[in-house]
């Protein structure tokens, strides 16, 4: 196979040493789609192979993220490094396609990985990897990012390091890595006089300083700086990708501004500065819902509660509560938000459903699977028996968030959608509905942008469209059932 890496792939590679410059322990690759990232991480892999106490590990988010692209085309890519013409294999070659795991002719060896949650980092305590690839780091979160970091350690006579493909995102632990790479005029697009260059830095109680100067850093810390660098990485800097497929570029080019900044020519600008789904000004206010309105509180749902000691920050369980007018509108009437064990979760989403009443159905998200569906139906019998409606979401989870956000993101723009400010339990609530839906951006939950509630507000939105409204209780029944008393009188 012949390798011939473009100049911003080579760039990446020579991070690994050159005659003129030494390793950079930790590389940061990427900045917009297109930009040959996987290809390059594969091919960084090469230069361990030769060694047989090298080991490495590439990490997707998922299983499936892997079958569908990093595992398919290590394979591809490893082919005549491990099999001769014949199939026969040189030395210790072999793949074990179940676990994931690439033998080298040398016994080197590559595994291929999930890193869904903080608990598959901590797996890897004891071990001791020479290289450390994460594909997608906007989706990962620091806590794992410093459990590798701890256990990139190895007696192989190779580059040590860690590397990083990403696309960008201002509100991801990352960014902090990556400003300084950046413009200075706030533009947010990186400065290509920058690209590569030896940044270094040190950790101290948790935080993280960085500097140009080596020494400046020891002298003010006392500790040895350790290396990192970026290199950004665009569909414009790869003339191969272009060639075969002309029209990504178009459809790159044709995304709204704010989007095609970032995945076009790779700019770390906030998106929701633009507001591309969600704009508070869309939202029309209202003192009341309508008479004969049905309701249902949407959830979203986790586990867990915050600990700063191994910076763990997890999401919240939200539940948003809406009602759809006989005239087909809809109103924003409320919002449950907190972080609980699992036990204590259910038990208080059980109470508030009991507070909502009979005539409020709640609505909860079911996970493809045999799992998923016995979590749901578990909950439901629970509910069954406190008297407690329960339906299930019905956008199934494994549609894109994107796709399960876009009615209601309709709705709102066309102005369908009023908030009873009165059901919220304070202006702060009010303020966090709205800037976590303006920050939506399709993307997946990060320590500064929740994804939580809009993800609750779908799914009830997704339950409510799809709901006759006939109402079958009188007036007076409606309001005992209410708690925030916002009806006509």
């Amino acid at each position: 196979m012949l390798l011939d890496p473009q100049p911003h792939q080579q760039q990446f590679l020579d991070c690994n040493g050159t005659e003129d410059s030494d390793p950079i322990r930790i590389v940061f690759f990427g900045g917009g789609a297109g930009g040959g990232k996987t290809w390059s991480i594969l091919v960084d892999n090469l230069y361990g192979i030769h060694d047989p106490d090298y080991l490495s590990v590439f990490f997707r988010k998922t299983t499936k993220e892997l079958d569908t692209n990093l595992w398919p085309e290590a394979k591809k890519m490893y082919q005549e490094y491990l099999f001769d013409e014949n199939g026969k294999p040189y030395g210790k070659a072999h793949i074990a396609e179940k676990d994931r795991v690439i033998t080298f002719p040398s016994g080197a060896k590559s595994i291929f990985s999930y890193l869904q949650h903080e608990k598959d980092a901590d797996a890897y305590y004891g071990s001791e990897l020479a290289k450390v690839y994460i594909d997608e780091l906007q989706m990962h979160s620091q806590y794992s990012f410093d459990v590798l970091r701890s256990r990139n350690r190895s007696r192989a006579k190779t580059p040590k390091g860690m590397r990083f493909t990403l696309n960008p995102d201002a509100d991801h632990w990352m960014y902090e890595w990556i400003k300084p790479f950046l413009l200075s005029d706030d533009s947010g697009f990186p400065d290509k006089g920058l690209a590569g260059k030896t940044r270094y830095f040190v950790i101290i109680n948790g935080e993280t300083h960085s500097s140009w100067d080596k020494q400046e850093l020891f002298d003010k810390y006392g500790k040895k700086p350790q290396t990192y660098t970026y290199v950004p990485a665009t569909l414009e800097q790869n003339k191969v990708l272009q060639e075969l497929d002309p029209d990504y570029f178009d459809v790159l080019d044709s995304m709204p501004e704010a989007k095609r900044n970032q995945l076009l020519l790779g700019c770390w600008k906030k998106l929701e500065d633009s507001g591309l789904y969600y704009n508070r000004d869309w939202i029309r206010k209202s003192t009341h819902v309508p008479v004969g309105s049905v309701y249902a509180r949407g959830w979203d749902t986790a586990g867990g509660v915050p600990d700063p000691s191994r910076g763990y920050d997890p999401d919240y369980t939200v539940g948003v509560k809406m009602a759809k007018s006989p005239d087909g509108l809809y109103y924003i009437c409320g919002m449950e938000r907190f972080r609980e064990m699992l036990g204590v979760r259910d038990t208080k989403i059980m109470k508030i459903a009991k507070n909502d009443g009979r005539d409020c159905t709640t609505v909860m998200p079911q996970d493809v699977g045999a799992a998923g569906k016995f979590q749901y139906q578990e909950f439901a019998k629970k509910s069954t028996k406190e008297g407690i409606i329960c339906k299930p979401d019905p956008m199934p989870n494994n549609k894109s968030k994107l796709l399960r956000y876009e009615p209601f993101s309709v709705a709102c723009q066309n102005g369908l959608v009023f908030i009873v400010e009165s059901g919220f339990e304070s202006k702060e609530d009010i303020e966090q509905f709205h800037k976590e839906n303006e920050s939506f951006i399709d993307a997946r939950s990060t320590r500064t942008r929740r994804d939580d509630i809009p993800d609750a507000g779908a799914t009830v939105f997704n339950y409510l469209s799809k709901e006759d409204v006939i109402p079958d209780f009188s007036l007076p029944e409606l309001k005992q059932s209410n708690p925030f008393n916002i009806y006509n009188q």
